[in-house]
């Protein structure tokens, strides 16, 4: 055939060592229209969906000043999971934690992401933690790298690097802190008899600390936190200052 009766939907094939290179590996013209016209579609159903679902401060927060995308976080990465029938699975990294130099103190996971029906892995991210970042223990250092590892695997596997990103600095580092905070204090008054509620309760503690209804700087976390956990200055029952 000649070059002048090639089909237009036909794309020269170029071959180096008998492997197919360059675009002519994605296939011909009718194959690669399929599939942009797949991916614009799947694309309007994330995007619908998460304009419909997604709520600011618990599925997505606001990132690094330096950054326009807001940060995805974790309730917002198990949303989009459910949304494909998926599930999140964890296992160390070790490759990762060697090919660092085996750091002390740093943990290392990688999360894969499983189509329910069929078991098959999807995609999958990684994330680490450090012990002692942002005041964490042991325990929540281990939470905080599953988290960067699904939300990393998530913006990944299901295209959401256009909207969201993983960076975590400036207010949604402060936003972090605060949450972190509130289930902190959550877990040291439970089971106590009182009408006041943990946020009231933390309120009268900012309001007779730092004369102040709500923590505005990573400074004024690290004291409250201080002056809550380690001196034990307020009273967990009504948050009022313990003379001594």
């Amino acid at each position: 055939m000649s070059d002048n009766l090639k089909p237009e939907n036909e794309v020269a094939i170029v071959k180096q060592g008998g492997a197919v290179q360059g675009l002519a590996a994605l296939g011909d013209v009718v194959e690669l229209k399929s599939r942009i016209t797949q991916y614009e579609a799947t694309r309007e159903v994330i995007v619908d969906y998460i304009d419909r679902n997604f709520v600011q401060g618990i599925d997505f927060g606001p990132a690094d000043p330096r950054n326009p995308k807001p940060t995805l976080l974790k309730p917002g990465a198990e949303k989009i999971c459910r949304l494909f029938n998926t599930s999140p699975e964890w296992e160390t990294d070790k490759d990762t934690w060697e090919m660092l130099g085996k750091p002390e103190g740093v943990v290392f996971y990688k999360c894969q992401i499983k189509d329910n029906n069929t078991g098959r892995i999807i995609g999958e991210g990684r994330g680490a933690e450090k012990i002692g970042t942002k005041q964490r223990d042991a325990n929540k250092t281990v939470k905080n790298a599953e988290k960067c590892s699904l939300v990393d695997a998530c913006l990944y596997t299901f295209m959401l690097s256009e909207k969201f990103t993983q960076d975590a600095g400036g207010k949604a580092a402060l936003a972090e802190l605060k949450t972190l905070l509130m289930g902190d204090i959550t877990e040291l008054r439970y089971g106590l008899t009182t009408d006041i509620t943990d946020l009231v309760w933390l309120k009268n503690v900012l309001k007779n600390e730092i004369h102040k209804t709500s923590i505005v700087t990573v400074n004024e976390h690290a004291h409250i936190r201080k002056v809550i956990f380690e001196e034990k200055a307020f009273d967990l029952v009504t948050g009022e200052k313990i003379q001594k």
